[in-house]
């Protein structure tokens, strides 16, 4: 008989508690490493994270019913039924879902709750992200898609290189990078973890998760121009040009004279025909940021534009 048993998936409640950031340190490792190389518990794992990231946003739609609160409170010895229905946090299960694996059993919903009790809550987007602390396989994976199309924020070394090319017309494979700054971002509303995190969907072809996460990431602060520039990229990336324009405009209108952004919106209208525009756009990273990856580049966007003669 053949001993080496095939890993099982990973318990929606162990699943559940990493992505509360409550599961012991050293199993959570061991539970990112089979997400990251398990498509069907990544997928679970995606679930939940939307479903938290549901939440978030909408947390009255969550409400556990006062009988439980009471419940719960009298486990925790508490006599104080209004005082346990502010501290008790709900559990991650979506209204809107109707067939979601992410249903919990009682033992799990409880704990969720017990849990709740030690969560601090969530920080405020970063404003100011001009530098991205990326990990070397995400920031080398950006890089290699900043070579081709739009620069992606933390790409911007790549920007006027060769583009590599990939059979599957996609970016070397981050996913573990990819969990590892998700959790980080769920436990504890890190931006840096959250910009990662979305750079990484977008060079490694998740583009609706991507998507999932810049919508959750730009309600909490509309003013997050990393992730105003990342949806540009994605927008760009499925030829939607006037999306694109709006995004990185509205990057500018926050930080004003970024190069990554001014480059971009200067491809971007290249492509529309707004050719003076681009030009303009174009030139000014040239002389700004000569001698660098960016300004080589735009020196290259420059060239290809038409009517360079007159």
């Amino acid at each position: 008989m053949n001993d080496r048993v095939r890993p099982r998936h990973i318990e929606l409640e162990e699943l559940a508690q990493l992505v509360e950031g409550t599961l012991e340190p050293g199993r959570a490792a061991a539970v990112r490493r089979h997400v990251a190389a398990c498509p069907s518990c990544l997928a679970a794992y995606e679930e939940a994270v939307r479903d938290r990231a549901t939440w978030l946003g909408a947390p009255d739609q969550f409400a556990l019913p006062s009988e439980f609160q009471r419940a719960h409170a009298q486990v925790l010895g508490r006599v104080d039924d209004e005082r346990a229905t502010k501290v008790v946090r709900p559990i991650l299960v979506s209204p809107i879902r109707t067939r979601t694996r992410w249903v919990w059993p009682a033992a799990a919903a409880a704990a969720a709750g017990l849990a709740a009790i030690l969560w601090l809550g969530i920080s405020p987007m970063s404003r100011q992200s001009e530098r991205l602390a990326l990990p070397p396989a995400i920031r080398a994976a950006a890089e290699q898609a900043s070579s081709g199309g739009l620069v992606l924020p933390g790409g911007e070394a790549g920007a006027n290189t060769t583009p590599a090319a990939f059979r599957s017309g996609e970016g070397p494979d981050v996913g573990p990078e990819i969990s590892s700054a998700i959790a980080r971002y769920e436990h504890d509303g890190d931006s840096a973890a959250l910009h990662t995190a979305c750079i990484g969907l977008v060079v490694n072809g998740h583009r609706s998760n991507a998507r999932d996460y810049i919508e959750e990431g730009l309600k909490r602060d509309s003013k997050d121009v990393v992730l105003q520039m990342i949806a540009a990229d994605l927008a760009y990336r499925e030829s939607k040009l006037d999306e694109a324009a709006q995004r990185l405009r509205t990057a500018l209108d926050l930080r004003p004279h970024d190069p990554v952004a001014t480059l971009d919106l200067g491809i971007v209208l290249a492509e529309t025909g707004d050719t003076a525009e681009a030009k303009r756009l174009l030139q000014s990273v040239a002389k700004n940021h000569r001698g660098t990856s960016l300004g080589d580049r735009a020196v290259r966007e420059i060239s290809a534009l038409p009517n360079q003669g007159s």
